[in-house]
């Protein structure tokens, strides 16, 4: 199954869409589409409200035709994002990145994506949501092993009111089954100082932000 990019219209790390190919699938959410059309990426979908869409792209996106075009009303529950997580997760796609998911002037939308990450982990699939410079994750009662493809540092919080058991290798702060609360960021800032690293969360659910 595709691997599947939403790209919204936050900030957008450069070079980043580089890293993907032809034959990964494109979901441009509302304003995201304008990083693709300057990547020269032609998006699959485009799904939004048009409210974060240049004026001036509006004909551009009609040329996608109506079976490539979702325009969302402006009143409506789920984010432009949600929207196309959704459509990812029906059409089997379970390996979702969202880029340009944050930064810019809605830090509330930032917020929003963060929980749009544990909405793909609750529905079965794996996310990601890749900022300037880190990657972030949702682990729930579970392990990541992290081999050498992150150099610089992590942070993990909690994302409820406590996650426990949690266990960090190969770290310069390492912990074994430790408790972090969400009105204490203990695990903010740590480095990464071997080689293989692995991160395990066994009691809750966390955020781990990882530098690339």
């Amino acid at each position: 199954m595709k691997r599947c990019v939403i790209v919204c219209a936050g900030d957008l790390a450069p070079g980043i869409l580089a890293e993907y190919t032809p034959e990964d699938f494109y979901i441009a959410a509302d304003g995201g589409y304008r990083y693709l059309k300057e990547a020269d990426r032609i998006p699959d979908l485009f799904i939004g409200d048009m409210d974060s869409l240049d004026p001036s792209l509006r004909s551009d996106v009609a040329t996608l035709g109506e079976d490539r075009c979702h325009i969302l009303p402006v009143q409506k529950d789920d984010t432009d994002c949600l929207a196309a997580i959704r459509v990812a997760l029906q059409c089997g796609m379970t390996e979702i990145h969202i880029l340009g998911g944050t930064g810019g002037t809605r830090s509330d939308h930032t917020m929003a994506n963060y929980q749009c990450l544990y909405f793909i982990r609750k529905m079965g699939g794996r996310g990601v949501l890749r900022d300037l410079t880190r990657d972030i994750y949702v682990l729930e009662n579970e392990s990541m092993m992290i081999h050498g493809e992150y150099r610089k540092g992590m942070s993990l919080f909690s994302f409820g009111d406590r996650i426990g058991n949690v266990t960090l290798q190969g770290f310069r702060y390492p912990l074994t089954k430790g408790v972090l609360e969400n009105c204490f960021p203990l695990g903010v800032s740590n480095d990464i100082v071997e080689e293989t690293c692995r991160i395990d969360v066994q009691d809750g659910c966390a955020l781990v932000f990882l530098e690339r």
